[in-house]
C-alpha cells in the first residue's frame, strides 16, 4: 500500500467504533484527545515503512531507513506482528495515567498493527508476519487473486477513495460539521480531498 492508503485504512478501522459510540451518544472524549489519537494512528500507520528509503517516512529518516533496509530488507522485521505486540506489552506495563499519553500510545500501536494488516491485502503479502511462530509463511488477508498490487489502479481508484470516504463519514459523525482545521470547516476539507482523488 502507498502511504495515503495506509493512513486512510488505519483511520477508517480505528474510527469506526469511535463513530459508533458518538452516534449512540456515549462518547466522552475531548476533541483534543481525539485529534491526538488520530495523529498517533496516522504516524503508526506510516512507521513500519521506515524500512524503505523511498517511503514517506523513510525519506524523513534516510540514514535509519537505509540501515534497516540493508539489515532486514523491506517488509522485514518492521512488518512482523511481534513488534506492535512488544510495544503493546510495554505500553500496558507502563500504562500512563494521562489521557494524552493513552491516546498517543494506543493510537500508534493500532496504526502500526493496521499497517501490517493493510500490506496483507497486497499481492505480495507479508513474509514471516507471525515470526517467530510461523517462519517462511506469507500472510495474506484474502486469497491472492483477490488482493491488489501496491500503487495499482485498484488501490488508487477503489481502495483509497473508499477508505477516505468512509473515514470522512466517521470523522463527520464524531466531530460534526463544526470541526475546523485552520479556517476551513469539515465539509470544505472533505470536498478538497474528493476533488484531489477524482
Amino acid at each position: 500500500m502507498i502511504h495515503k492508503t495506509h493512513v486512510s485504512f488505519a483511520l477508517c478501522v480505528c474510527l469506526a467504533p469511535v463513530a459508533a459510540l458518538s452516534y449512540f451518544g456515549s462518547l466522552n472524549l475531548s476533541q483534543e484527545t481525539l485529534m491526538q489519537f488520530i495523529a498517533a494512528i496516522s504516524l503508526g500507520a506510516l512507521f513500519p515503512d521506515i524500512d524503505e528509503p523511498q517511503s514517506k517516512i523513510g525519506q524523513k529518516f534516510t540514514a535509519v531507513s537505509n540501515l534497516i533496509k540493508m539489515l532486514f530488507g523491506h517488509r522485514g522485521v518492521t512488518h512482523f506482528f511481534i513488534v506492535p505486540a512488544i510495544l503493546a506489552v510495554l505500553f500496558l506495563i507502563f500504562l500512563p495515567a494521562n489521557s494524552t499519553y493513552i491516546a498517543l500510545g494506543s493510537g500508534f500501536i493500532l496504526g502500526y498493527t493496521l499497517h501490517i494488516v493493510g500490506d496483507a491485502f497486497t499481492k505480495s503479502g507479508i513474509q514471516n508476519a507471525f515470526w517467530p511462530f510461523f517462519k517462511n509463511k506469507t500472510f495474506g488477508m484474502l486469497p491472492k487473486e483477490f488482493r491488489f498490487y501496491t500503487n495499482s489502479t485498484v488501490e488508487l481508484k477503489l481502495v483509497l477513495p473508499l477508505t477516505m470516504i468512509l473515514c470522512g463519514i466517521e470523522v463527520y459523525q464524531i466531530f460534526g460539521s463544526d470541526l475546523k482545521i485552520g479556517n476551513q470547516n469539515l465539509e470544505q476539507i472533505l470536498n478538497q480531498i474528493l476533488k484531489a482523488l477524482l
